[in-house]
């Protein structure tokens, strides 16, 4: 509707920056929509020529499904700066926050279970995986922990037999 009106106003040889003021737009935009009509003759948008394919594979998945079980409330930018800091992906394919909000979304009414990391001095890491009930698994490492060590903690957790 306003790329219209903008190109009749054009054609009828009023500059870029009355027409501007006339819709309450900037002179860019305006300028936009013209040099557009001119390239292609025509008023509509253009298509998106190509589907851009999500950055997320499975390994970085995993990583967002981790951080999701250790902190629910985790925001998406949080994770995409662990993404980089602990060596999942390479800074070229790092997914965008809606990637990574979409790819983990919390099931409302499901019960939290938060894993906390927590480094007691630089040359020691103890993982401790807890609920409700205390802590259920935990492993000491030597030295840093990392994401793909995170993830052998739950794989190893998980093959556990509980008695209650």
């Amino acid at each position: 509707m306003y790329r219209d009106r903008i190109l009749d106003l054009h054609h009828d040889r009023l500059g870029e920056r009355q027409i501007a003021r006339e819709f309450r737009v900037s002179h860019t935009y305006v300028g936009k929509v013209i040099k557009r009509y001119d390239e292609s003759n025509t008023d509509l948008r253009a298509q998106r020529s190509h589907f851009v394919k999500p950055k997320v594979d499975q390994t970085a998945s995993e990583y967002i499904e981790c951080c999701r079980l250790m902190n629910p409330s985790i925001y998406g930018s949080e994770i995409r700066q662990r993404l980089l800091l602990d060596g999942v992906v390479h800074p070229a394919d790092i997914p965008s926050v809606s990637q990574i909000n979409r790819y983990s979304s919390a099931v409302l009414g499901e019960p939290a279970i938060e894993v906390q990391r927590y480094a007691s001095n630089s040359n020691y890491t103890i993982n401790l995986l807890h609920s409700i009930n205390g802590i259920d698994f935990f492993n000491i490492l030597d030295g840093p922990s990392n994401g793909m060590e995170l993830l052998t903690l739950f794989d190893e957790a998980l093959q556990l037999e509980r008695e209650d």
